[in-house]
């Protein structure tokens, strides 16, 4: 008697793991895609082109992912709570971006950057939830991030810095002020714009448990956050070579540091941990080559 002809079933389970993972990633590049475009076609501001993505990545998470919206800050998180304590951590870390916002209506500065610094306000609360969930082992995976992605972000600002001032004979004025006001709104800004869509939303919806690596799925993810920069940067291109070598430069730079970013989300689930290296890498590169 001949063996009847049946696919075992842990073979279908992988094959319906692999459908899905495919179409998730699928998902993310329109999903990122239609981002680009809008910046693309509409010729946005940087500011204006980060706030477009808040209702985007509000859609995907619910109508896509199917997923709360409070898990885009603590991925295995049931319910959203915040105690007294995160309430006056939510309430210390809008003092800056507050007095930004105020500051800009009694100028009357009607511009883009008004709903950013208001991004700023609403992602504190967020950003209060996820350091009211730190664990012992969160903390570990705080500080190797920023061991990693953090230290290859300033050693290339560094690199900048020193290329303008000794090769272009630029002045700049280091400051740590500077430094110390940039993260005090880039911290709070991380849970509502860039971080949490790349790190908080994409990267768990194309990484699985069951790839225990899943360096593939980071590159993946690091290079789509590079071609999101792409709508900002391509008005500093003159040709198409330097638009090639322009984008060359953005996946490389940005997988680099974008692999540790998600393999450190993924350990510790909680978007503080990349998010605070993120925050310290651009306040030190505002610190170093620009004024806020």
């Amino acid at each position: 008697m001949t063996e009847p002809n049946f696919t075992p079933e842990f073979e279908i389970i992988d094959s319906v793991k692999e459908k899905s993972s495919l179409i998730h990633y699928i998902q993310c590049i329109i999903f990122v895609g239609a981002w680009i475009t809008l910046g693309l076609i509409l010729k946005l501001d940087a500011n204006t082109y980060l706030l477009i993505g808040v209702p985007l990545m509000i859609l995907f998470q619910l109508f896509v992912r199917k997923k709360p919206i409070h898990q885009l800050w603590l991925r295995d998180a049931t319910t959203f709570q915040l105690d007294k304590w995160g309430m006056l951590i939510a309430a210390c870390l809008m003092i800056y971006p507050c007095i930004r916002l105020v500051s800009q209506i009694i100028h009357k500065e009607w511009n883009s950057a008004i709903l950013w610094n208001a991004a700023a306000i609403i992602g504190a609360v967020a950003a209060a939830y996820s350091l009211r969930n730190f664990k012992k082992e969160t903390i570990k995976y705080t500080l190797l991030c920023l061991a990693t992605s953090g230290v290859i972000s300033m050693a290339l600002f560094t690199a900048a810095y020193f290329g303008q001032t000794i090769l272009l004979k630029k002045e700049l004025h280091p400051s740590l002020l500077v430094g110390v006001k940039s993260f005090l709104l880039y911290f709070p800004v991380c849970f509502m714009l860039e971080e949490v869509v790349f790190r908080g939303m994409i990267d768990p919806h194309i990484h699985r448990q069951y790839n225990k690596r899943g360096i593939l799925s980071s590159i993946f993810v690091g290079v789509l956050w590079a071609l999101f920069h792409l709508p900002v940067t391509i008005s500093t291109y003159n040709s198409t070579g330097e638009i090639l070598a322009g984008i060359f430069s953005l996946i490389f730079v940005h997988t680099i540091v974008g692999i540790p970013l998600s393999i450190y989300f993924r350990k510790s689930g909680n978007l503080a941990v990349p998010s605070f290296s993120h925050a310290i890498a651009d306040s030190f590169r505002n610190a170093l080559l620009r004024s806020v």
